[in-house]
């Protein structure tokens, strides 16, 4: 059996329109209970689905609905996604591996790990 876990979506930097159709989205596709708004900026799942599975989930929909966003786990907060505008990473202290999309929290994690990449 497996275990519930609460995963948290920030959806705070996507747009108004795209915000909406998202969260329509996820409260269909997982049943939440819990009301949301255009303003709200976390959505939390109570689910017993991966956190990658999560992430393809809402990247799947993010494709259809708006364009330029992507979506990368917080490193700074556990069991949490995030979506941001691609390029916005860096400012949120976020570096990303642009062979696998694994995060680090500083460019030289991220260099030394890309090395691996080529042997």
């Amino acid at each position: 059996m497996t275990i519930p876990m609460i995963i948290r979506i920030n959806i705070g930097f996507l747009p108004t329109v795209a915000r909406s159709k998202l969260i329509n989205f996820l409260i269909t596709q997982f049943q939440l209970e819990q009301s949301y708004s255009d303003n709200d900026d976390i959505i939390s799942l109570n689910t017993t689905s991966s956190i990658q599975t999560i992430k393809k989930t809402v990247e799947s929909i993010l494709t259809e609905i708006c364009e330029g966003y992507i979506i990368t786990e917080n490193i700074h907060a556990e069991n949490e996604i995030v979506v941001l505008k691609k390029g916005d990473l860096e400012q949120l202290d976020i570096y990303i591996c642009i062979h696998c999309g694994m995060p680090f929290e500083s460019e030289g994690q991220r260099s030394i790990h890309q090395r691996i990449h080529y042997f």
